[in-house]
């Protein structure tokens, strides 16, 4: 859906469909949703007086959690991964809540699997060697037992 803002229609005439159509594409992740997500919670600012905080970590369900979330549940799994973008080297910081062994699967945009990465503990950190991966886009993802997934995007430039 597009937005067309006129001199003679304020964004404070929105409908209410729009306002909720802004609504849901600010409460997306921003690196999933890109500018879109950043430019949804700017509009949505301008039209109320006390904006909305958003929880990008939460959204965005990667990252490391704080200490305090961390000790109100032991058993989360936290999937890490930068720089981001990255250019020859990537570091992935991990923990998983089980012990079992993980694989972590790099996609490209085509959706074919490009690297698969062991991740042998169930805690640690890995440096990988990216400099032979074409400059891009990249989904990963690192399936687990009990339906446990944790995935996200990086973007690769050389």
């Amino acid at each position: 859906m597009k937005f067309f803002l006129t001199r003679s229609r304020s964004i404070s005439s929105l409908l209410e469909s729009q306002m909720s159509t802004l609504t849901s594409i600010a409460d997306d992740c921003p690196l999933s949703g890109g500018e879109a997500v950043l430019r949804a919670r700017a509009m949505l600012t301008l039209l109320d007086e006390s904006p909305m905080a958003y929880d990008d970590d939460d959204l965005c369900g990667v990252g490391w959690r704080s200490e305090e979330k961390e000790q109100k549940n032991l058993h989360s799994s936290t999937l890490r991964l930068y720089p981001n973008p990255a250019n020859n080297k990537l570091t992935i910081e991990y923990h998983f809540a089980d012990d079992a062994e993980r694989r972590l699967l790099f996609y490209d945009a085509y959706g074919q699997m490009v690297k698969d990465v062991s991740l042998p503990a169930p805690s640690g950190k890995v440096n990988i060697p990216i400099g032979k991966m074409a400059s891009g886009v990249y989904w990963y993802v690192s399936p687990g037992t009990n339906a446990i997934v944790l995935s996200g995007k990086i973007i690769i430039n050389h």
